[in-house]
């Protein structure tokens, strides 16, 4: 509304001259007469800083003759500042102040000075905030020669708007979304009281903080705050701040309306799972360790707070991401003892993308697992059972498809409710017996020679153990022509004979269904019907690669 009023009126401040034309009067008009009229007319802030505003007003010899006035105005009026009027020579005070008119109606305080050449117009008490007023003398007003106005004198103000206030969280994670060391920045319109807006915040639920002016306050107050937690914010929890209307300026003014803000703090991360699982028996020496989290994690300070009992993560492997940085994958650089006891653990100190830590204590262990390396093979011996004789044998492309078929009749044994023993024989076969019923998967030749035995001579090869090495399961999937979304992959790394090499693999898988384990999950996942099996033998090396897939 001030700039519309400016746009209409001029400028802020407005200096200006009129000068009439001069009509013919009698010669024995008094000079002094015309110099009782000439008049200043000064709005000024007493004791304030808001600029003068001044218009001149030059009569003409005849007084009869219209003389006119340019009106002036001046926004943001201090609500106690006076209106001050000079005049040139002494004024009949009764005519003027008869003269006068306040516009919206006010009765304000007058009082003279300088022996009636000067006006205060002071309110009584406030003028009203953000209000156009008009203060108009009268064409009636007389100076004290008896000499009246030609025109109407006429002064023009805005009142200063009550304070306004902007509350806004630093650092947020997104919008609405807030970190433990977030802070509230208050950002006032104008300078207002410091002890009034400590009074007016409430946080809730109610957090011991501090409130700081980060602009230098002077005597009006300060216009930029900043409220700091204490301590963190708690992780996960909605926070709230409200800042009360009583929030006053030097003039006593109120804020126009409260202000409210809310957010959420981040979450803290937290261990989904950690590979191989919690308890496992039988791992293989090269395993690739790797831990999924809650969040997407800050990678330096959780890489930091990783450790594996037995190596030097710092020096002894490589670090990788994957999934958003949601999953911390560690390739160790030796191979693990045989029948070692394996300890993953995961300090609080790591934190989230966010900065939310694991735990509140930094230096504590926030999670812990442990598994068991395979024992030392005994000397390889071919397993008792044969493999089926479905299909025949082997290829220059797939030089271990016998081995590939045999493990397909072994996933089946487990996954109809039969049970593998240690010497690969199957008890109870599609039975049901120890474990719920799932059809049998079919082999697919498509997905084992495109997607699975590539992948395993690449593992094998190159000495990993890892679901990660070339994108994950379904990008290598979906580059050898299989679009859906529903599959799974389970990995075998071993060594030595490659038939022992693979029933060891899923002994192990078989291991999990007690603790329900991803690798038996899978097996027994009735959403799936085909699988894709290779398995490639390098430098003694064994690698095993189950891709399942739902069509």
């Amino acid at each position: 509304m001030r700039k519309a009023i400016a746009g209409v009126l001029g400028l802020p401040v407005i200096v200006a001259t009129y000068v009439a034309l001069l009509a013919r009067r009698p010669v024995a008009l008094s000079t002094t007469a015309v110099a009782a009229i000439v008049g200043l007319l000064t709005i000024a802030a007493i004791g304030g800083t808001a600029p003068p505003i001044t218009a001149y007003k030059t009569v003409p010899v005849d007084p009869h003759a219209a003389a006119r006035m340019a009106s002036s105005v001046v926004t943001d009026f201090g609500i106690h500042q006076t209106v001050r009027i000079d005049f040139s020579a002494a004024m009949d005070r009764t005519s003027v102040e008869a003269a006068l008119r306040v516009s919206p109606a006010a009765a304000p305080t007058l009082s003279w000075l300088d022996e009636g050449r000067s006006l205060r117009i002071a309110p009584s008490g406030a003028w009203a905030p953000s209000r156009f007023y008009t203060v108009t003398i009268g064409r009636e007003a007389r100076d004290a020669a008896g000499t009246p106005l030609a025109e109407p004198l006429r002064v023009i103000f805005f009142t200063q708007d009550r304070p306004t206030v902007e509350l806004a969280l630093t650092d947020l994670v997104d919008e609405g979304t807030a970190r433990p060391a977030s802070a509230l920045e208050l950002r006032f319109s104008r300078p207002v009281d410091p002890t009034s807006v400590a009074r007016a915040l409430r946080v809730t639920p109610a957090t011991a903080g501090r409130l700081v002016a980060t602009a230098d306050p002077g005597q009006a107050g300060a216009d930029r705050f900043l409220w700091v937690p204490d301590a963190p914010l708690a992780p996960g929890s909605p926070i709230g701040f409200h800042l009360a209307a009583s929030v006053r300026d030097a003039d006593g003014l109120r804020l126009t309306a409260p202000a409210h803000l809310s957010a959420t703090v981040a979450a803290r991360p937290r261990v989904v799972r950690s590979r191989p699982a919690k308890g496992g028996q039988g791992v293989d020496r090269d395993q690739t360790i790797s831990v999924r989290f809650s969040e997407k994690m800050d990678r330096r300070t959780t890489q930091a707070a990783l450790s594996v009992s037995g190596l030097d993560t710092k020096k002894g492997g490589r670090f990788r991401w994957a999934e958003g940085d949601t999953v911390l994958i560690f390739d160790p650089s030796k191979t693990f003892a045989y029948g070692a006891a394996v300890t993953i653990e995961v300090a609080g100190s790591a934190r989230s993308s966010a900065g939310v830590p694991l735990a509140d204590d930094l230096a504590a262990v926030a999670f812990r697992s442990a598994f068991r390396v395979e024992p030392k093979p005994p000397a390889p011996a071919r397993p008792t059972t044969k493999p089926p004789t479905s299909g025949g044998g082997s290829t220059s492309s797939a030089p271990w498809l016998s081995v590939e078929k045999y493990y397909l009749g072994l996933l089946n044994c487990t996954r109809t409710g039969g049970w593998v023993q240690s010497d690969g024989s199957c008890v109870g076969y599609g039975s049901g017996r120890y474990s719920n019923y799932v059809a049998p998967l079919t082999l697919s030749a498509g997905i084992s020679s495109r997607v699975a035995r590539p992948y395993a001579q690449l593992l094998a090869t190159r000495g990993i153990c890892s679901h990660y090495a070339d994108g994950d399961p379904g990008d290598r999937l979906n580059r050898g022509g299989y679009s859906s979304y529903r599959w799974a992959e389970n990995l075998g790394c071993r060594s030595g004979n490659p038939y022992s090499a693979v029933l060891g693999s899923h002994l192990f898988f078989q291991s999990e269904m007690s603790a329900n384990g991803g690798h038996w999950r899978n097996i027994k996942d009735a959403r799936f019907s085909v699988v894709g099996v290779g398995i490639w033998v390098a430098s003694g090396r064994v690698r095993l690669v189950s891709e399942f897939y739902d069509p």
